[in-house]
């Protein structure tokens, strides 16, 4: 991507490698590690926790033919369950937006937000006779897509009883939020009405291992956020006329102002890496704060003309992945 002086050139939409995302320089694929995660007020007859294993790679490799259809290749899913057996009770996760269960899976992954080649997807045990709050939900762990991995939440028994929500098409939506996708309804699409996975629509829904109605798809800005996530898809790439032929893809900026956000330092403290993301210089100095690094163009571009309007007499360089983009 050309950075000049004053303005930053934005690439075209066909472009395979659009520098709007951070660049971490992680050339490791992001593989799903599904996960059985069994608090200690939890147990599970070893009979269950086979089959349960079993199936969950079935829904994956449904899951996996999904994308592979829609997008001529599909994510990576390591084939071994892990079974996670906490040493705290269901209580202690009960209002956790998260945090509690990646932290525990990074210390037995030996991971971090930054380092993480994987989504964990966490099928949580619940108590007989819960009656709290249900985990549904994924995310990017640094927020734009291609920045590492991610996780998602969901309830054991939708693998095993399909409740609260049927498994297969819960799973794919989720893990689409894990690659770095919003709900439909941040481009105006509606949410309960529309043909994406990103989408509730009933009208492509699952029951057990098979799809009801008819088939879902992405929408053209789906299609190029996925294209942005090289980790997780390494071998898509982008093309209007494929993807949007009826040309109602929106501008770049507006792709970008959908892109999730980077969940807050409870998964790990934020750490400047030279060269990555967003840098702010006044006088030559760092001044960017902690974060930066995981902005996208366009959260770079609107802070530094911030900066230019409310600081006179001051020399601001701005830099994206380590190119300047304006300098005074």
């Amino acid at each position: 991507m050309l950075l000049v002086a004053g303005c930053a050139s934005q690439p075209s939409f066909d472009q395979a490698a659009a520098g709007i995302v951070p660049d971490f320089h992680n050339p490791q694929q992001i593989c799903v590690l599904p996960i059985i995660f069994i608090p200690s007020d939890v147990s599970l007859p070893d009979s269950e926790i086979a089959s349960s294993k079993q199936l969950f790679l079935e829904y994956l490799a449904k899951g996996q033919a999904l994308y592979q259809g829609l997008m001529g290749t599909t994510f990576c899913v390591k084939n071994e369950v892990l079974v996670y057996n906490s040493p705290h009770n269901n209580a202690y996760y009960a209002t956790d937006g998260g945090s509690k269960m990646v932290n525990e899976i990074f210390a037995v992954e030996n991971e971090d937000r930054y380092n993480s080649s994987q989504v964990y997807l966490m099928l949580f045990a619940r108590p007989d006779g819960y009656k709290g709050e249900l985990f549904g939900g994924g995310r990017t762990f640094n927020g734009p897509p291609n920045t590492g991995g991610g996780f998602v939440q969901m309830e054991y028994t939708s693998l095993t009883k399909e409740y609260p929500y049927h498994f297969l098409s819960t799973v794919v939506h989720e893990l689409g939020h894990s690659f770095g996708l919003t709900h439909v309804t941040c481009f105006g699409n509606d949410l309960n009405s529309g043909d994406s996975i990103m989408s509730y629509s009933a009208a492509h829904g699952s029951k057990g291992l098979e799809w009801t109605g008819k088939p879902s798809n992405f929408n053209p800005e789906e299609y190029y956020e996925l294209s942005l996530n090289k980790r997780a898809f390494p071998g898509f790439n982008y093309s209007s006329e494929k993807y949007d032929p009826n040309n109602k893809m929106p501008s770049l900026d507006r792709i970008q102002s959908c892109f999730l956000g980077n969940v807050g330092e409870e998964i790990g403290k934020y750490t400047h890496f030279a060269g990555v993301g967003y840098e702010l210089f006044f006088d030559g100095k760092l001044v960017s704060g902690a974060g930066t690094e995981m902005f996208s163009l366009k959260q770079a571009q609107d802070n530094c003309k911030w900066n230019q309007d409310n600081h006179s007499g001051i020399l601001i360089e701005c830099r994206y992945n380590g190119q300047t983009f304006f300098k005074s």
